[in-house]
């Protein structure tokens, strides 16, 4: 989900709460979990965006280039 939805979804949420709603009733009403939306807060105000951090590790299960394409004839286990 991009930043712009997760802060239109924020002010969705701070906007329900001003209306006298439930923090917790406002994000089952938008589908989103309640920790989910105080975990964007800290974000943004720890690091001043909600964009999502790359990845980072190094997956070991990921196809090696000595593998070859598993499409080919020559895969592994194939004919």
């Amino acid at each position: 989900m991009s930043a712009e939805t997760k802060l239109e979804l924020m002010g969705l949420v701070d906007g329900a709460v001003k209306a006298g709603w439930a923090h917790a009733r406002a994000c089952r009403v938008l589908q989103i979990e309640d920790v989910r939306v105080h975990r964007w807060r800290a974000r943004l105000a720890e690091a001043g965006t909600l964009e999502d951090r790359p990845p980072v590790g190094n997956a070991v299960h990921r196809i090696l280039p000595c593998a070859g394409d598993p499409r080919s004839d020559r895969a592994v286990g194939s004919g």
